[in-house]
């Protein structure tokens, strides 16, 4: 088994304009910030959110009425009834999360988690996003499905996060 660690340095002048620093806001230590979420552009009603961004985590998690809401704006999205959903895994449609004033969207295909059957390619997928309870109602968890679109970087000595686009 191969593991490894990357550590690197943020070289200011080879990497897009970060967004302005969110500071950590829960007592445990979670990389937290202010959130707020859109389909294909259009706002779905979810202003107010925060997101723990944790690189140890595949998928994002939603509150359930908040995945209900992003998935209700996606053509062709369907509930499991078991907290998951279903998009086309030919679904062209754009989530995004919006963090300091900087929108960040999810490739469509990253939200493609896995066929529902592996023979067809054209029918259904697992949604990256998923249902569940993290903390606060307004609470999500944030994992790679958005942060492989995305620099992310913390500074620990200032208590700070920042986001960049991708170039």
């Amino acid at each position: 088994m191969v593991r490894s660690l990357s550590v690197v340095s943020i070289q200011p002048s080879s990497t897009p304009k970060p967004s302005s620093p969110s500071t950590t806001s829960t007592q445990d230590g979670f990389w937290e910030g202010a959130m707020s979420v859109t389909v294909d552009g259009q706002a779905v009603g979810l202003n107010g959110r925060t997101a723990i961004l944790d690189t140890g985590t595949t998928l994002v998690i939603a509150p359930p009425a908040d995945a209900a809401a992003v998935h209700a704006a996606i053509p062709g999205a369907k509930s499991d009834g078991q907290g998951g959903f279903t998009v086309p895994c030919t679904t062209t449609a754009s989530v995004a999360l919006t963090f300091s004033g900087q929108t960040f969207d999810i490739n469509p295909q990253d939200l493609l988690f896995a066929p529902v059957d592996v023979n067809d390619l054209q029918g259904d997928c697992i949604s990256g996003i998923s249902s569940g309870q993290i903390g606060g109602a307004q609470q999500w968890l944030v994992g790679d499905v958005f942060l492989k679109n995305a620099y992310f970087s913390h500074d620990v000595t200032k208590n700070s996060i920042s986001l960049a686009k991708l170039v």
